[in-house]
């Protein structure tokens, strides 16, 4: 938490808030499972409950699935993840397009259920996320095309990943897999989907119907994600969701997912 916002600051901003962007890993859950205050803070927010993710593997569908077994339930319509985003990024820019993905089948499933074809022959993208079965022979594959000049568009840049919700364990991330494809074509840009990048919360602002002002950003510490929440003209709140719950104003606590009634 900055010197220039205090916990106190921070809850207040939190219950007067139309809009609440909630970062997933870091936040409500954390390598062993639910942070604690997690589940509160779910109930806390409500209908303006919006949760970003990092995850490179699962379709919101699965995650949400997940979630509710460990005690999180959150709507997949309220779940951005950076893997289906960036599924959903290459469908429109290449309408029925050809993607050689590097990723889990549940996103290779999305894709062709957008109207993408799989293909590693002359592909329009490469999609990079955690793919969990990659083989020397489909790395060689995307580095080819990006050779050729295919677009990169990647899920995250995280080097490490959980292996699984709440599971305790970590293996290299979509971030890990990005460097090696660098290494050996490193003109080949990537476009971003994840955190600390502001697509998800830009995406979330959309979907919300919200663009300004009366939105905030629950997320991990970094300067490179309160830069992004300004940019977006919404405040970064770097707090975990147990010190947040105690420091809210109680008429919040006392309506939990509910906005306390403004006066007209």
């Amino acid at each position: 938490m900055s010197a220039r916002l205090s916990e106190t600051e921070a809850a207040r901003l939190l219950a007067d808030a139309e809009v609440v962007l909630v970062e997933l890993e870091g936040c409500l859950l954390g390598p062993e499972g639910p942070a604690p205050g997690a589940a509160e803070l779910l109930h806390l927010a409500g209908e303006r409950l919006h949760v970003l993710s990092n995850n490179a593997t699962h379709t919101a569908e699965e995650l949400a699935g997940e979630l509710d077994t460990m005690g999180l339930p959150v709507a997949s319509q309220r779940l951005l993840l950076a893997g289906a985003a960036a599924v959903a990024h290459i469908a429109p820019r290449w309408p029925a397009g050809r993607v050689l993905p590097l990723a889990t089948r549940s996103l290779c499933r999305l894709a062709c259920a957008l109207g993408l074809e799989i293909e590693a022959r002359a592909p329009d993208a490469v999609l990079a996320a955690c793919d969990l079965d990659l083989t020397h022979e489909r790395l060689a594959q995307a580095l080819a095309a990006l050779e050729e000049g295919a677009a990169l568009i990647a899920a995250d840049a995280d080097p490490w990943a959980w292996a699984g919700a709440g599971a305790g364990r970590k293996r290299p991330g979509t971030g890990a897999l990005l460097a090696a494809l660098s290494a050996c074509v490193p003109e080949a840009e990537a476009v971003v989907m994840g955190l600390p990048e502001p697509t998800l919360i830009r995406h979330a602002l959309a979907r919300a119907g919200e663009t300004e002002g009366r939105a905030v950003l629950v997320a991990q510490p970094g300067l490179a994600r309160s830069r992004a929440a300004r940019a977006l003209g919404i405040p970064h709140l770097p707090v975990q969701p147990a010190r947040l719950l105690v420091a809210a104003p109680q008429p919040a606590l006392a309506l939990p997912g509910l906005l306390a009634p403004r006066a007209a």
